[in-house]
């Protein structure tokens, strides 16, 4: 067993303050409540705002990948400073011309900017986590991180609105003074061990790095599965809170002013179910976790289509806490049968398939909701969450069975961070080591 020295573990253990602070810097988005406004201000109409999101949700969803097996490659504490370092100039940039190539590129980099980050986060934390001897923690540390990033954004909306009182333009360049100050913070991280590429692969390539961590993912039914199923309801989750929620909320007749209460309840909700993680993975296992998740997704999406009406609104904070709830978990599925030196890759694909259902959701239910009404949009999106959701449910159930999960190293029960019981299901499959 590889022994470490104190420094070496106070140096990982670091990493999660520093980490942390580095996730409310870079997610105090001041800019949120206020941004469509501020666009239409400058001249910009919805139809344009909305072409250049298509463009930008197509440019994302290509990026993350390449970033991905970039933040395996040459490590994940560079590429989380050049995703804040991206984020800053974009902010800045949008404030030029509306359509002048500074606004365009800067546009652009103000997606782009978050695929460097997506994957190599949850990749840098886990093994930070092991490093330190302290992997089991990784459920809640998760949970704690999802907190910070919603409760960071809650708190920015409020203050947001207030700086936008003044002058809207500094919510931005404020948002982006932030973003660079935490690239500064990531570059003090500690690289833990996996953050590169590992001993005798220094000189892989980096397509070879993204087409291994691909084929791994394709081919490893306990990582395929959580890691789809985990795209799938963060997508309707934000779709639902984002997108969804400002015109279900005008057709039910609440006023304005009430909208940012709204947004509030949904992030509170979130944040309670982030911190909530640490207790569910003692409880129940991932597969539990998905089933549940994906049977109160389907089921806040019909109430809410038998809107609209104020009490259609009660599901959306129900959507969005399972989400925070769940998605950890899954990820934690991923992480732990993923090696090392694919893992920021691999959790890229996540973000990959979370945009690219984006990409098809946001148009088709927008058309629908057009076509035939907001409600009727809510139940096929209902029916499509679980026509989607059950074969992937069902297929990690098939990839759990005894014979199916592959022997690498030593194997033990899963059980729970506390030392407790086997977790429902475990005595059916073998842990990585």
């Amino acid at each position: 067993m590889e022994t470490r020295k104190p420094d070496a573990l106070a140096g990982y253990q670091a990493n999660l303050l520093r980490f942390f602070l580095f996730t409310w810097l870079r997610s105090f988005h001041l800019w949120m409540p206020i941004w469509l406004v501020f666009l239409q201000d400058r001249g910009l109409t919805l139809a344009q705002v909305g072409v250049l999101d298509a463009a930008g949700w197509v440019l994302q969803s290509t990026a993350e990948l390449p970033t991905g097996a970039l933040a395996d490659g040459y490590g994940r504490r560079l590429s989380m400073a050049l995703g804040a370092l991206l984020l800053g100039v974009g902010l800045l940039a949008v404030q030029a011309e509306p359509f002048s190539v500074p606004f365009l590129v800067g546009y652009m980099l103000w997606g782009v900017s978050h695929t460097f980050i997506g994957g190599a986060d949850s990749a840098f934390l886990y093994d930070s986590l092991k490093a330190a001897g302290r992997e089991d923690e990784y459920p809640r540390r998760a949970g704690q991180y999802t907190a910070v990033i919603w409760g960071a954004q809650a708190t920015a909306a409020v203050a947001g609105g207030l700086l936008a009182a003044m002058e809207p333009s500094l919510c931005f360049t404020v948002s982006a003074a932030l973003a660079l100050g935490a690239a500064g913070v990531a570059l003090t991280f500690r690289e833990p061990p996996g953050g590169g590429p590992p001993s005798g692969r220094r000189g892989r390539a980096f397509v070879g790095t993204l087409r291994g961590g691909m084929v791994f993912a394709a081919r490893t039914p306990q990582v395929r599965y959580p890691l789809f199923l985990g795209a799938l309801i963060g997508t309707f989750s934000f779709f639902l809170a984002f997108m969804v929620l400002q015109p279900y909320a005008r057709a039910a007749g609440i006023p304005y002013p009430a909208f940012g209460v709204l947004v509030l309840a949904a992030r509170a909700f979130g944040v309670a179910g982030a911190l909530s993680v640490g207790w569910a993975r003692t409880r129940v296992s991932g597969l539990t976790a998905g089933v549940a998740a994906s049977g109160i997704m389907a089921g806040c999406l019909g109430v809410m289509a038998l809107g609209p009406a104020v009490w259609g609104l009660f599901p959306l904070p129900v959507a969005t806490g399972t989400a925070g709830l769940v998605r950890p978990l899954l990820s934690h599925e991923v992480n732990r049968w993923t090696p090392a030196f694919q893992r920021a890759t691999v959790l890229s694909a996540e973000g990959f398939l979370f945009t690219a259902i984006l990409v098809v959701l946001d148009p088709l239910a927008f058309a629908a909701a057009d076509r035939f009404g907001l409600p009727a949009a809510l139940g096929l999106m209902a029916g499509a969450f679980s026509l989607l959701a059950t074969p992937l449910l069902v297929g990690w159930y098939r990839g759990l069975r005894p014979g199916k999960v592959p022997r690498a190293g030593r194997s033990r029960r899963l059980r729970g961070s506390r030392g407790g019981p086997p977790l429902p299901g475990a005595e059916a499959f073998a842990v990585w080591s």
